[in-house]
This record gives structure tokens, sequence and C-alpha cells, in this order.
């Protein structure tokens, strides 16, 4: 089964100050692929007019997203069994994963995704949600997004994906 989820966050700075980590044992690599968000970098660039770079900060974040929705069974930008009132949802989420890794955000795009893909794969899916997909109002080309990050989890089963793109704030 492929599933996407696209949520965006344009949120003030206070906004994506969360608090807390949940604790939990990782049961896969929370590793940074650099090579994959050199990769991801290539395509992203590809459709837009200012190029997007991708952050270590983010890069973490994303990747312990992705570890965590493997291990606990969930595919949401927000993170189960959390609050944030700050946030939309009440949750915490990418963005609050991303200030503890130390990147300051002022405006965040997040999607997740599941399934045996390859990076291109991701990639097209991702661009291919239109702005306003569900209400929201996302395009990776959108020139106010300066740094991103891709994670990817698998411990065997339904590989999980994360993606953060955000403006410093």
């Amino acid at each position: 089964m492929k599933k996407t989820l696209s949520v965006v966050a344009i949120l003030g700075l206070s906004a994506c100050m969360g608090g807390g980590g949940d604790g939990g044992v990782s049961l896969v690599s929370n590793s940074v692929d650099a090579t994959m968000n050199d990769d991801f970098e290539v395509l992203l660039n590809g459709v837009r007019t200012s190029n997007a770079t991708w952050d270590t900060d983010i890069a973490r974040a994303v990747q312990d997203h992705a570890d965590d929705m493997v291990n606990e069974g969930y595919l949401s930008v927000n993170i189960p069994g959390t609050t944030n009132p700050n946030n939309s949802s009440g949750m915490r989420d990418i963005g609050d994963r991303m200030v503890e890794e130390g990147y300051t955000w002022n405006e965040l795009g997040q999607y997740v995704t599941e399934g045996d893909k390859t990076l291109t794969e991701v990639f097209n899916e991702f661009n291919a949600l239109p702005c306003g997909n569900a209400g929201q109002d996302l395009c990776l080309d959108d020139v106010i997004y300066e740094n991103f990050g891709i994670g990817k989890a698998d411990n065997g089963g339904e590989p999980k994906w994360a993606f953060a793109i955000a403006s410093p704030g």
C-alpha cells in the first residue's frame, strides 16, 4: 500500500518551539545519508528558480522522524502521543524535531510517504502534489524555502520517508 501525506505549517517562530523527546529506542540507524540528500538537492533544484541547500540539522530531524515512524508504526508528520499547544494539530511534529537539532525556522513544509521507492519516485510524488493540496499551500519550487533534508528508514518492512523544507528564522 502506498500512502502520501503532506502538511505545511506556516507559523510564527514561537509556534515551532516544542519540548521534550519521546525517549524511544531506535530499531533502525539514525545516520544521515549525505549522498541521498545531495541527490535530492539535484532533483529539487531542477524545478526551482533559486537553489535550496540541504541542511544537516534538518536532515538529522527528518531521519529521526523516519526512524520513529518505522519503530512506532505510523505515517504522519505529527508525532502520536505528544503535545505542543503551539501547533495547529496540537501535537509535536517534524518542525519540533528540527528545533531540537538546532535549526530555527520561520516557514516550514513537511511531507511523509512510505513504500519501496527510488529517490526520484519520492521526489516526483512530492512534486506532483499541487499547491493548495488538501487546503495547504506547498510547492517544492517555492523560493521562500531555502533549506531541506530528507530521511529514509526501513527495518525490513515498508520504508518510511520524511522530508522538510524550510526558511531559517
